[in-house]
């Protein structure tokens, strides 16, 4: 029974060790991960722990990600700032998020949005789909059928 619990207990915290992974990105490298590839399709999902539609929301990327692996790749790019690195962290740990997550050191919006998404104004949630030239944007707070719709479409996009 001991052994039992430690495996169990061994398991968990390595979940919960990967969770809480978050590399602190500047600019250079998030124009670097918005790379398209031709055929990899990602979705990007821009959030904030201070934003309750975004931390509502992350259970749907966390659902997409088990359900598509292997198909698709979900990036969580979080807005906070870096002092704030250890409260992002907990939420990601609660949600049970293990997928890849950064958090971009960028204070001066102004500087790097455009370069994201043209159309984007700044307001999060955000997230694009993307596979190779084709991109989804969605700028509010997404429910799981409408992104698996938007997924769909792009998934089967020629």
């Amino acid at each position: 029974m001991k052994k039992l619990l430690f495996v169990v207990g061994l398991f968990w915290s390595v979940g919960m060790l990967s969770a809480q992974n978050i590399r602190v990105i500047k600019k250079k490298e998030l124009l670097e991960l918005l790379k398209p590839s031709e055929n990899e399709v990602v979705i990007y999902n821009f959030w904030a722990s201070w934003c309750a539609p975004c931390v509502k929301e992350l259970p749907i990327f966390r659902q997409t990600a088990e359900k598509w692996a292997g198909k698709v790749k979900v990036v969580l790019i979080s807005l906070d700032f870096a002092e704030d690195l250890e409260k992002a962290k907990k939420i990601l740990q609660k949600k049970e998020i293990t997928f890849d997550t950064f958090l971009l050191d960028e204070t001066k919006y102004n500087t790097w949005i455009d370069d994201v998404e043209p159309r984007w104004q700044g307001a999060i949630p955000m997230t694009i789909l993307q596979k190779g030239k084709k991109r989804v944007f969605l700028n509010e707070e997404l429910t799981w059928e409408q992104l698996e719709k938007e997924l769909n479409v792009l998934l089967n996009a020629k």
